[in-house]
């Protein structure tokens, strides 16, 4: 138990060291297009969203990622989340 609880702290603490990519919701404007391709944009309405959190969107938007062909880069996943998150969620 002790192990676990030291690995969480190390990787809490070195989470904020990683540099932070600025994300674009211009540019994650028109990388959305190409989402609603396969879903429209009903599945972000409150009633019915399985995102809950900013951390569940970031999740999300890395979990569909990867079945993108070819994928976003980092900073393309930044600029869509930025996006998502200033359009449709509104998380802090």
């Amino acid at each position: 138990m002790r192990t676990l609880v030291t690995a969480l702290a190390l990787v809490l603490l070195f989470a904020g060291c990683a540099p932070q990519i600025k994300g674009n919701p211009n540019r994650g404007e028109r990388l959305h297009a190409g989402c609603v391709g396969c879903h429209g944009t009903e599945r972000y309405d409150p009633e019915v969203r399985r995102v809950k959190s900013y951390g569940e969107l970031v999740a999300a938007v890395h979990r569909w990622n990867d079945m993108m062909n070819p994928v976003f880069d980092a900073q393309e996943v930044a600029d869509l989340i930025v996006f998502l998150n200033e359009t449709y969620y509104r998380f802090e």
